[in-house]
């Protein structure tokens, strides 16, 4: 295949429309061609014309017309419908974006959010696909005080705002505007509150004026009481589910200027501007306002405009190639001279199927241009048998030197380069590092620019070049070297006036001349044995100095490098019949460095000659099927090479593999059946048996894929295991806590695993074996017994379940009831949404407050964590008084290892006049506060008392956990409150719970049991043979107890039966309810 056609010049068109684009014409009888790139020299477009000299302003004349994108490498072909060549439209995929990145600081992303509830955004990624997710809370009726003290409520709570207006405008006439939505945590709809803007260029329908860019909007966009009121077109914020695509037809949006009696009229080809926004409250017919109340978080990926309207000719490319850096034996330049020693690297990258592919370079000089001149070839790895071929596929990427010298009489100016990667059993070309794949760009321009090569005109007279024909050279058993370096490069700057007529080589740099005559080489046989007694190789300095034939000669001096090495070979037989990757490592300081790549498919053994002896490690990779990236590496086997002979080693698969995998849970150790079914929040291991047939210590980690269909975006990724340690020939096992979302719906979610093992090798884990899917677990949701006015019963205690967005934010389907009547509280991974629930009752006072719970298995260390709490809580929200007793367990105490964690025990108070919350705080160990144990506070009127498992606490020195009047003088909490319990996470920045978990699953804490006795009680009534009832109290000494009593009649009113205090336990004999089969009672106290 011709690499360029031939053809007329290409010709600049100096009237293209659009600003900071370069168009050229390029003759043909058949129909000019018009290219057009960006100012990045990147194509953009191709028109083709009815014929030559055609007018491409007047659409009429243009046959085909196709624009161009490139994102990450990937470059993508659309028909232009509209024929004007350039992009109608735009799509953003955020695939290019860091991941966890804020979208707002990202200076190549010309998106922002914006909003009065929007929480926090950030940048999420899934085995490759990233998105833009965005966290809201939007509470009941807020005000929100603004610039100036304005306050307002939050119309637009959240969007997705443009920072730059399109320049030059796009066109997006006809089109459509969609992306992929997602939502998570709301379990209702909002209905019609998604909407879309588009800043378009507008006319005034009866003058023609133009009235400039205009946002036309979908109808029913508040605050505007002219347009149209009922929900037109208006999207569903949807329930939390599966992806879905939103779509608006630009041609539904709409405008109208209250103060005039028309309609403008857009132009939607001239569009600078598109955006989305959430509404808060939309106007319904009635005038009332729809104020929704939800948090949660949403989720946008694919945003375009016009797309759906262009057919893709070309699919984004699965192979790229690209120019990775030039260097000379210096390092990385720019910048070279006549004779000066080239190395281009290029890096080829394959996705998807595993293809052999050949990377080749091709280098112009300055001369070059289209198409008076494109034989300036400098250098073609195709001619000078430099071609590489290679295996690449499952996203691999592999790098390449080419390695040339600049002729002496090498031209000044930019050269241009061309990488080329092709398919090398079809010669097809897969990518170029310029032109698209089919060299139609037959621009200058398609051909990057690599280098600039200066001419020597720093002095007059002779110019050394000294270059050896080969940089590493055999010893022979003799202990002789055969030195080949060429002069011929040399030249003379004043040619042909003067030459150079005498060349001087000096072996070893020592000063003396060994060589010397007008033959422009040296080589000679010369003995290198007092070099290598202790060593394998050395370096052996060779100058050339040259002499012209001027009156006054004028000389100049080069120095070269040559390696002299003790020589051996390598074979590796008995090779696998598939496509396999071997690549050989040499040792260099303790650290293996990479030096040679083969491949092979037939079986056929691999063999490495003149290769300096010593130590290597020879590796073998093949391509699985799995879904993970990288090839896998089955073999790694240490060899020695010795000098002058062959060394040979057998393939032989010795890495570790997977043998069995199982399920057990966490907490227990029980383990799962092959078809027991698990229930939401059970934080269960996978444990995968690893054999490892190497005679080395194996340390091994295992991560994995969960999906319901097997089909990439992955539902679950897991984060990577602990590594284990596997012994040498023998067997063990590596363990992966999992934990899997909650089903969308009552049904059974059914989950496939692909599982990858890694092994560490040469201090870098590498993927060693995987396994295809197979089917996995399961997962049951949680029978939710709370009612839908967010109300449960658990421990006999009815609760209240929260919303409330403080910290990252707790939401009501974190908290559920299992069957067995234990209630679990879920942190969700990445976003950090937690549970909470507060006693209906807020009236609590002293007594004895006890919880059995657990908290999550999961270790975390910061900036990560969450807290799983249960505490005692008053405020009063006129005077900012709070009052509060904490139990709280966290996700950074959770063991890593040793068998104490911890429990935080904690007394907080304000007072009025308090500018700070005070509190006294016990740091208490205790065992594994991922396991039950009971934690309880004592509350008495004069002291709090802390205890676990019924004994009473000490904090880590020592020190029992009781807050008294001594240690908390005039702080002990004294007002009736509420029991809360919740699980939460931090949010940025807070070092002592943490920020939201990453990848490690949702944190589910678990509460088994609440009991709650009062400090003042009626502790029970029992009869005498008189009838007469005897009321047994219980009390702190410190109080006074005052017993109330009364008939169970509608007539009878409560009276004072007895007043006591200095004693815990009390009786009344109720000589007036003798007999009586109904009385009731009641006790009244207050504080000494």
């Amino acid at each position: 295949m011709a690499l360029i056609p031939c053809g007329a010049n290409a010709q600049v068109e100096y009237n293209w429309p659009f600003s900071g684009f370069s168009a050229y014409r390029i003759p043909d009888n058949d129909g000019d061609v018009i290219i057009v790139r960006d100012a990045s020299d990147n194509l953009a477009a191709k028109m083709v014309l009815t014929g030559q000299g055609a007018d491409y302003h007047n659409k009429a004349n243009i046959v085909q017309s196709y624009v161009y994108s490139s994102v990450s490498n990937v470059r993508t072909a659309y028909v232009d419908i509209n024929r004007n060549g350039r992009k109608d439209g735009f799509i953003e995929d955020f695939d290019r974006l860091p991941e966890a990145a804020d979208p707002n600081s990202l200076d190549d992303l010309n998106w922002t959010v914006f909003g009065l509830e929007h929480a926090d955004r950030v940048i999420k990624e899934m085995n490759g696909n990233k998105w833009l997710h965005i966290d809201f809370d939007s509470p009941a009726g807020m005000l929100y005080s603004i610039g100036g003290g304005q306050i307002i409520k939050a119309w637009v709570p959240f969007g997705v705002a443009q920072r730059v207006d399109f320049d030059p405008p796009i066109d997006i006439s006809d089109s459509v505007i969609s992306f992929d939505l997602k939502t998570s945590y709301l379990t209702e709809a909002i209905p019609g509150v998604l909407t879309v803007i588009v800043k378009a260029r507008s006319y005034h329908p009866d003058t023609g004026a133009d009235m400039g860019y205009i946002s036309w909007r979908l109808q029913n966009y508040p605050q505007q009481t002219a347009w149209w009121r009922e929900n037109v077109g208006l999207y569903d914020l949807p329930v939390s589910g599966p992806w879905q695509k939103v779509s608006f037809s630009v041609n539904d949006l709409v405008y109208n200027d209250t103060n005039e009696s028309h309609w403008y009229r857009p132009d939607f080809s001239d569009v600078i501007q598109c955006e989305i926004l959430v509404l808060q409250v939309p106007l319904s017919i009635y005038e009332t306002e729809n104020d929704w109340v939800a948090a949660g978080s949403v989720n946008i990926d694919n945003f375009s405009v016009g797309a759906e309207t262009e057919v893709v000719e070309q699919t984004a490319l699965n192979s790229a190639i690209a120019v990775s850096s030039f260097e000379d034996a210096n390092g990385v330049q720019s910048v070279f001279y006549p004779g000066s020693e080239v190395n281009v690297t290029l890096a080829a990258t394959q996705n998807g199927d595993v293809k052999r592919i050949t990377m080749d370079l091709i280098v112009y000089d300055s001369s070059f241009s289209w198409p008076q001149n494109i034989q300036g070839v400098v250098y073609d790895s195709r001619t000078s048998g430099d071609s590489y071929t290679t295996y690449l596929g499952k996203s691999e990427t592999e790098a390449r030197q080419f390695s040339f010298r600049l002729p002496s009489n090498a031209v000044q100016g930019n050269y241009r380069v061309i990488g080329i990667m092709k398919d090398a059993d079809t010669g097809d070309v897969l990518d170029t590092t310029g032109p698209d794949v089919s060299f139609a760009d037959e621009t200058v321009l398609a051909y990057s620019t690599g280098f600039y090569v200066f001419e020597r005109f720093t002095h007059s007279g002779p110019v050394s070049v000294c270059a050896p024909l080969n940089d590493t050279v055999p010893v022979g058993i003799e202990g002789t070297a055969h030195i080949a370096v060429d002069g011929s490069l040399s030249y003379h700057i004043q040619s042909p006036a003067y030459s150079i007529v005498l060349y001087e080589w000096d072996i070893f740099n020592d000063g003396s001349i060994d060589y010397s005559g007008a033959e422009a080489d040296l080589d000679v046989n010369i003995d290198v044995s007092s070099l290598l007694t202790d060593a394998y190789s050395a370096e052996i300095p060779v100058s050339l100095k040259v002499t012209d034939n001027q009156s006054e000669p004028v000389s100049d001096t080069s120095l070269c490098t040559v390696t002299v090495t003790k020589d051996g070979s390598l074979r590796l037989t008995n090779m696998p019949s598939g496509a396999a990757k071997i690549i050989l490592y040499a040792e260099n300081g303790g650290v293996l460095n990479e030096i040679n790549r083969k491949i092979t498919n037939a079986g056929a053994d691999v063999v490495w000659s003149a290769l300096p002896a010593g130590a290597y490690c020879v590796t073998v990779l093949e391509y699985d099927s799995s879904p993970f990236n990288d090839p896998m590496m089955v073999m790694a086997e240490n060899v020695f090479v010795a000098h002058n002979s062959e060394s040979t080693v057998q393939f032989n698969e010795n890495m570790p593999y997977i043998t069995a995998v199982s399920f057990r849970y966490a907490d227990t150790g029980e383990a799962l059946g092959p078809i027991a079914p698990v229930f939401t929040g059970e934080v269960i291991e996978m444990v995968v048996q690893v054999e490892n047939p190497s005679s080395e210590d194996s340390a091994c980690k295992v991560t994995a894929f969960f999906d319901q269909s097997s089909t990439a975006p992955y539902d679950v990724t897991t984060r990577y295991s602990d590594a284990s340690i596997i012994p040498a020939s023998g067997n063990g096992s590596v363990v992966l806590p999992v934990s899997m979302p909650e089903p969308e719906e009552t049904d059974v979610d059914t989950y496939y695993a692909s599982i990858r093992l890694d092994s560490q090798i040469a201090s870098v884990f590498r993927k060693v074996d995987s396994t295809s899917w197979g089917k996995a677990l399961d997962i049951l949701p949680l029978p939710q017994t709370r009612s839908k006015e967010k109300s449960i019963s658990f421990s006999n205690i009815q609760w209240d379940v929260y919303d409330w967005a403080w910290q990252a934010g707790v939401y009501n389907k974190n908290v559920q009831l299992d069957n067995e009547g234990a209630l679990h509280l879920s942190v969700r991974d990445y976003s950090g949404v937690g549970a909470q629930v507060n006693s209906a009752r807020m009236d609590y006072h002293y007594g004895n407050y006890k919880v059995e719970m657990k908290a999550t298995p999961t270790h975390t260390d910061l900036p990560e964590g969450a807290v799983l709490a249960f505490f005692y809580y008053w405020e009063n929200w006129n005077s900012s008084e709070v009052q509060e007793i904490d139990v709280e367990i966290r996700s950074l105490h959770v063991s890593d290892g040793s068998a104490i964690s911890y429990v935080d025990f904690t007394v907080h108070s304000k007072k009025a006049a308090d500018s700070q919350i005070y509190n006294k705080t016990f740091v208490c160990p205790v065992a594994n506060i991922d396991q039950y144990h009971s934690y309880e506070f004592r509350w008495k009127p004069d002291s709090v008392s802390f205890y676990i498992d019924g004994a009473l606490a000490s904090d880590q020195y020592g020190i029992p956990a009781v807050v008294n009047n001594t240690n908390f003088p005039g702080r002990i909490p004294q007002q009736p409150g509420s029991i809360i319990m919740n699980h939460w996470s931090g949010q940025k920045g807070n070092t002592w719970a943490g920020e939201p978990p990453q990848r490690k699953g949702d944190f589910t804490g678990t509460v088994k049991k609440v009991s709650i006795t009062p400090g003042v009680r009626i502790h029970a009534i029992n009869w005498d043979a008189n009838l007469t009832p005897n009321v047994f109290i219980q009390s702190y000494p410190s109080l006074n107890v005052t017993l109330q009593g009364k008939d169970d009649t509608p007539s009878s009113t409560w009276i004072d039966l007895d007043t006591f205090s200095g004693s815990e336990s009390y009786t009344f004999s109720d000589t007036g309810g003798t007999a009586k089969s109904n009385r009731l009672y009641k006790l009244i106290y207050d504080w000494n």
